[in-house]
């Protein structure tokens, strides 16, 4: 009964331990690529408007269909 609670809390500090990890590691790579590359956040905006124009042409067409 002991050996499971302790081996628990052991599986279960060493995925806590693994998930700040991963996030670390995931936000300096994010961090690092936009020092290095600025020019991939306007890639980012000209992309959030094309969606944003793909959405808003989907919305017409549902509006049309339905009526």
């Amino acid at each position: 009964m002991l050996s499971t609670i302790h081996s628990d809390r052991h599986r279960t500090l060493i995925r806590n331990y693994l998930i700040v990890l991963s996030s670390v590691t995931l936000l300096g790579i994010g961090l690092a690529d936009i020092c290095n590359c600025p020019s991939r956040i306007a890639q980012q905006d000209r992309l959030d408007n094309y969606g944003r124009y793909i959405d808003v042409g989907v919305a017409s067409y549902v509006q049309r269909t339905v009526r």
